[in-house]
């Protein structure tokens, strides 16, 4: 016999995934046209690998000098603006990165990355959250967001830039290959039931399926967090990275940006920015 808690859950579990069914369907007004592109991405080929695995990456993406503006403004931003890790030990963390310098604007609306995430979605997106991380060497642990998971935020689109290089046995992010197109039940895909540590541990032979992000410095991954995903602690080395969040409804925090960062921006980019209903100037 169901419990009444079970039982609510019951209930609740086919409003819950009908919403992120509708949440999933594309615009048919909607029309992508960003540029310029960049030649040496098979955009095609991204998207496909990114609508069957949920998850692309993009080795050494960002580099020359623009990387050097990027790991330059990163260190400024730490070390001025850093609230800590909060429950992450030996972590710092910097939120709404994108208020302090364009050229962090710049990566986060760069045109070939946004060219793809719209025609994964084929309707209008912005720019929910926008942070900066840097993950020090720790003994190996298990907690929080190092830990198996989904972001309980339905479809939604991360872009993740390393500013330094992460080897595979480093302190990178790993993804489950396909987990993105679940329909979890209200209990799975909220609060702890998105934690899927256990179930991982009694699964030894999805071990195929997990790919690790790692990578030079500049490599930029762009993945679903509806799909599964955990970071890894260890005592190797450092891991600077920025996390840009492109979500299609709701999920929105609160923007910062400087009008001169946005001054000359094509219309496509000014509504990304603008499609976040809290977005604000702070100069």
């Amino acid at each position: 016999m169901l419990d009444r808690n079970d039982l609510v859950l019951s209930v609740k579990t086919p409003v819950f995934m009908a919403k992120e069914f509708f949440h999933r369907l594309p615009d048919p007004r909607f029309r992508h046209d960003f540029s310029p592109l960049r030649e040496d991405i098979d955009l095609d080929e991204a998207l496909l690998q990114l609508k069957r695995d949920g998850i692309v990456s993009f080795p050494a993406y960002f580099g020359g000098e623009f990387l050097g503006q990027l790991r330059d403004r990163f260190e400024r931003i730490i070390a001025d603006h850093s609230i800590g890790g909060g429950i992450n030990p030996e972590c710092d963390f910097c939120e709404n990165v994108l208020q302090y310098d364009r050229v962090f604007v710049e990566a986060a609306l760069d045109s070939t990355l946004l060219e793809l995430i719209s025609r994964y979605y084929r309707k209008g997106f912005g720019i929910g959250r926008a942070d900066a991380m840097r993950i020090r060497p720790l003994e190996e642990s298990r907690y929080g967001s190092f830990q198996w998971h989904h972001d309980t935020r339905g479809r939604q689109i991360k872009a993740q830039i390393l500013l330094t290089d992460v080897a595979e046995d480093g302190q990178r992010m790993t993804y489950l290959k396909g987990t993105h197109a679940t329909y979890y039940t209200r209990k799975r895909g909220r609060g702890p039931g998105s934690r899927f540590e256990f179930d991982m541990n009694a699964r030894p032979d999805i071990a195929e399926r997990v790919v690790n992000v790692t990578g030079p410095a500049g490599t930029v991954t762009l993945f679903d967090t509806n799909g599964l995903h955990s970071g890894n602690r260890n005592l190797t080395a450092t891991r600077d990275n920025i996390t840009i969040y492109y979500p299609t409804a709701g999920n929105f925090k609160e923007m910062h940006y400087q009008r001169a960062h946005l001054e000359d921006l094509p219309e496509e980019k000014r509504r990304v920015i603008q499609f976040n209903p809290l977005h604000k100037f702070v100069q």
